[in-house]
């Protein structure tokens, strides 16, 4: 009897799962509620050099709406955090304070790599200075600006950081944001993820995995998901 077989593909193209089926009829296969974007099989009759495969790929409708739109193609992991976020503009770059994971984003445009970084936040208003008066004092009359609390302890605290942005533009913004991931698109980066964070300007902000790029996405209407 002539063999036929199912064969799962992983984002590289390798086979994983496989379904021993009958070379005629249907088989239906039941997904995983994460399965995101579209899936590929690969179906292989008989053996040897007289082998036939074809192979399919399927696409998923997307089960969770973006916080912007138009939305990428990607489809999100899960909904949007409503989260506070704090954000400042520096001379070279931004960073961004993200409350619902206690982090602090690092976006540099100085051409350098890593493009940005990821900080667990350490700031404790209890034992730590809001501001350094040395900074204050540097920058009277230059019109430049010294971060303070969060970002400024991070800003202080690592040389790195704070050579690569430069000085502050202006004070921060804090406002109602959200922040949302989806898988990457990029086959160097299976397995990783996007993450989205909504800007003060309405804006939202693209980091790519391994602190490869971050870019600006101008959204046509910005606003939370339709429940």
């Amino acid at each position: 009897m002539t063999e036929a077989v199912i064969y799962r593909l992983d984002a590289t193209g390798q086979r994983t799962l496989v379904y021993n089926v009958a070379p005629y009829g249907r088989q239906t296969i039941t997904l995983g509620a994460s399965e995101r974007v579209q899936v590929a099989y690969e179906l292989a009759i008989g053996a040897g050099a007289g082998e036939a495969i074809q192979r399919l790929i399927v696409p998923l409708e997307c089960p969770i709406a973006w916080f912007f739109s138009p939305a990428p193609d990607s489809c999100p992991i899960r909904e949007a955090s409503p989260t506070i976020v704090i954000e400042q503009t520096f001379e070279r770059g931004r960073m961004f304070y993200v409350e619902e994971t206690d982090q602090i984003y690092v976006l540099f445009n100085d051409g350098s790599t890593p493009r940005w970084g990821v900080y667990d936040n350490l700031y404790n208003p209890n034992i730590h200075p809001e501001r350094d008066p040395a900074f204050d004092q540097a920058f009277a009359g230059t019109g430049l600006v010294q971060p303070a609390a969060r970002l400024g302890y991070l800003w202080r605290g690592l040389d790195n950081v704070r050579n690569r942005l430069g000085s502050g533009l202006a004070p921060e913004q804090r406002y109602d944001g959200f922040r949302q991931t989806a898988p990457s698109r990029n086959p160097d980066f299976a397995g990783r993820e996007d993450i989205f964070v909504s800007a003060s300007d309405g804006t939202v902000i693209q980091l790519l995995p391994a602190a490869s790029e971050w870019q600006i996405l101008t959204p046509s209407l910005s606003s939370p998901p339709t429940p």
